[in-house]
């Protein structure tokens, strides 16, 4: 059993969707999903024939969310309990003591955010913290800083923490996106929630950098979130209303990534983002501040670059590079696609969790504690 919040299509989202359509495909697990907001995930969860269980936290007292919770979990009777997010685990943790006690993974997508949720932040945080270290059977990190997180700030023990990458299922071949023209602006594109971590406000004044030196380039950003306003009003400030264009929500993103040349990211850190992957697997190279665990996704003059933070210049200047070398473009872009099919597939990230549930539920029916970590 997953539970999530749901309430954006972001990262998290987006990772556990991949991860849940995996599983189903294996055929060897019962899927039931706990979900905290009607939207995106719940429909495509839904529409896969996973049994999903939606506890409106917008309509909901807390309390009534938890009683909620235990009600199900005790029909279902879960041998293992998943949940992403922090106040995802929380709540698991309460749930597990009322439903047979069962084991409980968590996956940290990145370093936290917590925002406040029913209690002050920082009671949110040490319960938070008191779950993943003493409740929590594991831990899964989504890449090697992420796991440096869980060690250093919230002192995890290096034996309950798992590093799996993310992965994402490959898009359809076909006919391929009319990149590298002549005749069409050359479209440098990002995605994200627009909140302060993802730096869009750094991305828009690139964007000034770059038209300065050349027209003949626009900018496409596709997200929601509460930065709108301010990223418009920064795009007016620099007179960018033709040449960066705020998308809104996007349900087609395969549409979104064959209409671009180049994907940039420019948020102040990262796990394994999703959206690198996705656009990485539609055959675009990547420029992104080296944050969290982006060296291990791009590796530099090769499928991309990671830029020291703060270095906007240097970012502009690796962006100006490729629209002057497009031969150099669509070769990097040749190789991203390589690297996600090879390392960072959507098959390949269920096989790594596999074996893992595999393994609990083998501790669970002999009765033992599991001394091997998977």
């Amino acid at each position: 059993m997953h539970i999530i919040s749901g309430d954006l299509w972001a990262g998290a989202e987006a990772m556990a969707y991949q991860l849940l359509s995996g599983l189903k495909q294996s055929g060897n697990v019962d899927l039931h999903l706990i979900i905290m907001n009607e939207g995106r995930l719940e429909q495509k969860c839904r529409q896969l024939g996973i049994h999903c269980y939606l506890i409106d936290e917008r309509k909901l007292s807390t309390i009534s969310m938890v009683a909620k919770a235990i009600h199900i979990a005790r029909k279902i009777k879960p041998d293992i309990i998943h949940s992403h997010r922090y106040k995802e685990n929380i709540l698991a943790a309460i749930v597990a003591g009322f439903c047979g006690r069962p084991r409980l993974i968590a996956t940290q997508h990145g370093r936290s955010e917590i925002a406040q949720f029913f209690l002050p932040k920082v009671i949110v945080d040490g319960l938070n913290r008191f779950c993943l270290r003493w409740i929590f059977i594991k831990t899964v990190a989504v890449s090697m800083d992420t796991a440096d997180y869980l060690w250093r700030a919230l002192g995890l023990n290096h034996n309950k923490i798992s590093i799996i990458s993310n992965g994402i299922s490959l898009p359809p071949k076909g006919k391929k996106p009319n990149r590298y023209g002549a005749d069409r602006m050359f479209t440098i594109g990002s995605a994200g929630r627009l909140f302060p971590v993802k730096r869009f406000d750094t991305l828009i004044e690139i964007a000034a950098h770059v038209c300065r030196v050349n027209t003949q380039v626009r900018f496409v950003i596709a997200g929601e979130g509460p930065e709108k306003k301010k990223m418009k009003a920064l795009i007016a400030q620099y007179g960018l209303e033709d040449q960066v264009q705020l998308m809104g929500h996007v349900d087609d993103m395969q549409a979104f990534y064959d209409d671009l040349d180049l994907y940039i990211n420019t948020s102040m850190h990262e796990g394994t983002p999703m959206s690198i992957l996705e656009a990485m697997a539609t055959g675009l190279p990547v420029i992104a501040f080296d944050v969290g665990g982006l060296r291990a996704i791009i590796t530099d003059s090769v499928d991309g670059f990671t830029i020291t933070k703060k270095n906007s210049f240097l970012f502009v200047s690796k962006i100006i590079e490729l629209i002057d070398h497009p031969k150099l473009l669509k070769e990097l872009g040749e190789n991203a696609q390589k690297k996600i099919i090879s390392r960072f597939s959507m098959k390949r990230m269920v096989e790594s969790y596999l074996p893992y549930i595999a393994e609990y539920l083998e501790g669970i029916s002999s009765g033992k504690e599991m001394k091997k970590s998977p």
